[in-house]
């Protein structure tokens, strides 16, 4: 039995079958997002997820400080992955399966870090979009500000007036943070492996999304940890139904999660299911690691909530960075730490007895100053446009029966190629190449997703990136005729 349609998908059909009965024709505006919640009696916010779904499906587009458009001419979408490994039932990790899992992560970490390759399944908008004079700008005035303290130990959660400007921008994100609850750290790595030692001891069970982020369980598998993958929807997230009966079979540490713009999928969690996924949780007495290193890049104006924005317990940490906003060279990241904000910082210190307080200094003057919520606004342009000229290209060049997913921000979408198609056979190909891409096997301790891979559009988009997909394509289509 299919679940029932969410809000935003009956307001979304609503207003597809006025288009496809030309009540509203090519080039003409829809009417505003207030204008529907008023007749519908819904809410802005449902409004504007049904008007992104009809973008994401080539029915609408948006013009910047204009509105909503019905498309001069429509472009066609790939369908969207399919949505029936919801029934997988979760998988715990057995200490072969987390081995052999690590062993061959081994030459994917080989050849990431690899000058020569051009990582498809990773991108940096922020670098391509990055205004380097203003940057250095606001790190000339963070050491004039911060003076000799810079090259001294900094405070034990970090410099303070970037936490005081963290703790802003956050509360536009619906989430109202102290700046003593916000721990400084050397990236989201860290701050997420901090959080990993604080979940439990070897042998304790942390459970995850499948897939899942590529090189999780190295990091869960170093702390001594088992994995319980949990499987999700690539539109919708984590299945929170499978979650409330493996929390009832499994002793649970904690949860870890990336609910906004997930890593692979692009998918993002409704608020609805952010609300359910706390109060399954808490009922367990299970802590919930929330990585939002992609939260910020949403297309639009509206940004989307972290699931944190919906804790009324102090049950939820928090982790994040400059990384994916910015550039990976700000080695700085960031913890909420809710309840848990004392052993944080103290497992913090325990690894990282201080932070770079010069560098937090620059970062405090280049949100205090503007330049922060400038460049985002240019980030989320690139990335909105990008993602439709990536996904047309694949619909261009790859086998016909792929789908894609269709993510409303971030910077990746997940591939799944027909089924016949080895994606581990044209990761090899293609690397010879010098182009890497994740297969589906990367993401899971199980063989369930070898037909998919991982793209990102955070790459500029050129006639060489364009050759690239096409490249994939072939090597696709090539093992198709060869069945």
């Amino acid at each position: 039995m299919s679940p029932a349609p969410k809000l935003y998908e009956q307001v979304a059909e609503k207003i597809k079958v006025q288009i496809e009965n030309g009540v509203f024709n090519p080039g003409q505006k829809v009417p505003s997002v207030r204008v529907i919640s008023r007749q519908l009696k819904v809410s802005v916010f449902t409004v504007i997820q049904a008007y992104w779904a009809l973008e994401n499906q080539g029915y609408l587009e948006s013009l910047p400080k204009s509105g909503f458009y019905v498309p001069s001419s429509r472009q066609l979408l790939p369908k969207e992955p399919n949505g029936d490994r919801n029934a997988n039932t979760p998988k715990l990790s057995s200490g072969k399966s987390l081995t052999a899992k690590i062993q061959s992560m081994g030459s994917f970490i080989a050849a990431m870090t690899n000058p020569k390759n051009l990582f498809l399944s990773i991108g940096y908008p922020g670098l391509a979009v990055l205004s380097t004079k203003s940057l250095r700008k606001s790190m000339k005035i963070g050491s004039l500000k911060i003076g000799d303290a810079g090259f001294s130990y900094n405070s034990s959660l970090g410099y303070l007036p970037l936490r005081k400007q963290l703790a802003r921008h956050y509360f536009d994100r619906g989430l109202n943070v102290s700046p003593d609850q916000i721990i400084m750290t050397a990236g989201g790595s860290e701050s997420l492996n901090i959080c990993y030692r604080m979940a439990g001891g070897p042998g304790g069970i942390i459970a995850v999304e499948s897939p899942m982020v590529a090189l999780l369980p190295i990091c869960l598998q170093y702390h001594g940890l088992k994995i319980l993958e949990i499987p999700m929807s690539p539109r919708d997230g984590m299945n929170l139904d499978v979650l409330k009966k493996a929390l009832r079979r499994h002793p649970v540490k904690a949860c870890v999660t990336m609910p906004n713009f997930h890593n692979p999928t692009g998918s993002i969690m409704p608020d609805e299911n952010k609300k359910r996924l706390l109060e399954i949780l808490a009922e367990r007495g299970v802590v919930l690691i929330e990585n939002d290193v992609y939260g910020d890049l949403h297309f639009g104006d509206n940004p989307a909530k972290p699931a944190k924005a919906f804790d009324k317990t102090g049950n939820v940490v928090l982790c994040s960075s400059f990384s994916k906003s910015i550039a990976p060279g700000v080695r700085v990241g960031w913890i909420l730490g809710g309840n848990y904000t004392e052993r944080l910082a103290s497992a913090r210190f325990m690894g990282n007895a201080s932070t770079n307080a010069l560098m937090e200094a620059g970062m405090a003057d280049f949100m205090e100053r503007g330049e922060f919520k400038r460049h985002m606004r240019k980030v989320h342009a690139f990335c909105e446009t990008n993602l439709k000229i990536y996904t047309q290209a694949v619909l261009k060049y790859f086998p016909e029966g792929t789908r894609v997913s269709r993510p409303t921000g971030g910077l990746l979408f997940w591939v799944e190629f027909p089924e016949k198609i080895d994606a581990s056979k044209v990761h090899k190909e293609v690397l010879a190449n010098n182009i890497l891409i994740l297969p589906g096997h990367a993401f899971s301790l199980t063989p369930q997703f070898k037909n998919c891979v991982s793209i990102s559009f955070g790459h500029k988009w050129s006639e060489k990136m364009e050759k690239v997909l096409e490249l994939i394509g072939d090597l696709a289509k090539k093992q198709l005729s060869e069945k």
